[in-house]
């Protein structure tokens, strides 16, 4: 936790955010909405930490695991928002830093990753190793293929972890939001995930987490790299960890609650 937190106060204050995304040549408003949702994750990341200050005994009620992951995704993505938004450079020591946690999380990622979904689904497996080949294999449009592979098993965890019909019961006893087509909303899905978990601040910073995901998702979608391949092959790479890392806390949540 302690690395990943001085990791990001080491590229945070590099990155402009009244540009934020301007890098990619994606529509504005998703710009906006991955600045939206940036910031939610900032703030919800310092309330996060606030909460456990507050209480020191509610770190010793969440797993390890549980209490390690938020600062990990915040590095992950405000790395991410970096690669694709005019920013300053760090020292070359501060980078090392970087880039040395960067593999490290990826390959603990992958490996998790490889481990669980089948457990989950094993079609998800098949799928998440279809969306890292585009990286190695391009083709036309590779980029949005891949990233609209990530998004779509993104949302297929997530549906699969927290099924409408399970989830349906709790949702109305608690009154949560459900949407036009009467099933539960992600968020309302990320909060019974979660609900095990005697912490309000935590449950907010992970819809907070999904959010961002998805945003940055959008801008890859979006954008159109086509003469540029060398410098948006690393853009893709970042929003490909973010989004496994996304994939990752949703497992672990799964996991825990289905006492796996």
């Amino acid at each position: 936790m302690t690395r990943s937190i001085d990791a990001v106060l080491q590229t945070m204050p590099t990155i402009d955010f009244d540009r934020i995304g301007a890098l990619a040549a994606a529509a504005e408003t998703h710009n906006a909405f991955l600045g939206r949702t940036t910031e939610t994750l900032f703030l919800r990341h310092t309330d996060l930490i606030e909460a456990f200050g507050d209480n020191p005994g509610l770190v010793g009620t969440l797993p390890p695991i549980i209490a390690d992951l938020p600062a990990m995704d915040l590095f992950v993505h405000t790395s991410a928002v970096r690669a694709f938004t005019p920013h300053e450079p760090i020292d070359d020591e501060a980078e090392g830093h970087s880039v040395s946690l960067r593999v490290e999380i990826g390959d603990e990622t992958v490996i998790f990753l490889e481990q669980t979904l089948p457990d989950l689904k094993p079609a998800f497996l098949d799928q998440y190793r279809g969306a890292r080949s585009h990286v190695v294999d391009r083709g036309p449009d590779w980029w949005t293929q891949g990233s609209a592979s990530m998004r779509k098993l993104l949302k297929g965890v997530l549906h699969t972890a927290a099924p409408s019909e399970v989830v349906a019961p709790w949702a109305k006893k608690h009154n949560k939001p459900f949407d036009d087509n009467g099933h539960p909303t992600r968020e309302t899905k990320v909060e019974w995930l979660c609900e095990f978990i005697p912490c309000k601040a935590y449950r907010a910073y992970v819809r907070a987490e999904l959010n961002s995901a998805m945003a940055l998702i959008k801008i890859v979608d979006s954008a159109q790299h086509v003469d540029d391949f060398p410098d948006f092959e690393q853009q893709y790479n970042w929003v490909m960890l973010r989004t496994e890392v996304a994939i990752r806390h949703i497992l672990v949540l799964w996991r825990m609650r289905s006492g796996r």
